[in-house]
């Protein structure tokens, strides 16, 4: 995975590969010119969720911004003492994450681990298409679903429709580690653990 300081640099070079303008773009993955604008000279990368957006108006895949291209394969391998090195993203908007299958491409689940940040009170409000499974691993969070609340504890399971709003946050500031597992009904386009809910654009915002 590319630096987060390149992601916006990544983003402009493909736009500009393509020979698209920044209002062709920003108009099909549904953001601002002036958003797009801020993403590509920042430092700081966007919700991921809006890299998705992104890469389907660039034409790509998201793991061609975050990895570049990549060759076909029918399986792949993530080990644990990989993942214990791995760059960890998404700090901006409450948990740190890392992708069990990034490497494989066109996928349609998308796996990862996920690390709410125990110096948020709750994560932001999140949605995106498709639908998710979320396991505790270690710790309790409570999962935010709607306008209902579930405490969920070591061993415990959710399976959502992901499309509605939810959240998370930990118990007692005490630490919790998640599985996540994504499903997007949207063949070849990957998911990615939250979409905030519309007015909330993560790190990087059309209102900074």
């Amino acid at each position: 995975m590319i630096d987060e300081d390149q992601i916006g640099s990544r983003i402009r070079q493909l736009r500009l590969e393509r020979g698209l303008t920044t209002t062709a773009v920003a108009q099909q993955a549904g953001i601002s010119q002036g958003y797009l604008s801020k993403i590509e000279n920042s430092k700081k990368a966007p919700p991921i969720s809006t890299m998705i957006n992104l890469a389907k108006a660039l034409g790509v895949h998201v793991t061609d911004v975050l990895l570049g291209s990549q060759a076909r394969t029918e399986i792949t391998i993530s080990r644990k003492r990989d993942r214990d090195q791995a760059a960890q993203a998404g700090k901006g908007f409450g948990y740190n994450f890392i992708p069990l299958a990034m490497d494989y491409p066109d996928r349609q689940m998308d796996p990862y681990i996920l690390f709410p940040d125990i110096s948020v009170e709750e994560t932001a409000t999140f949605h995106h298409r498709g639908e998710e499974l979320l396991m505790v691993l270690d710790g309790a969070i409570v999962l935010k679903y709607g306008d209902e609340k579930y405490l969920l504890e070591r061993g415990d399971a959710a399976y959502f429709n992901s499309g509605l709003p939810h959240a998370a946050r930990i118990v007692e500031s005490k630490p919790a580690q998640l599985l996540a597992v994504i499903w997007n009904s949207e063949p070849g386009m990957s998911s990615v653990p939250g979409m905030p809910a519309r007015g909330s654009e993560g790190p990087v915002s059309e209102t900074d």
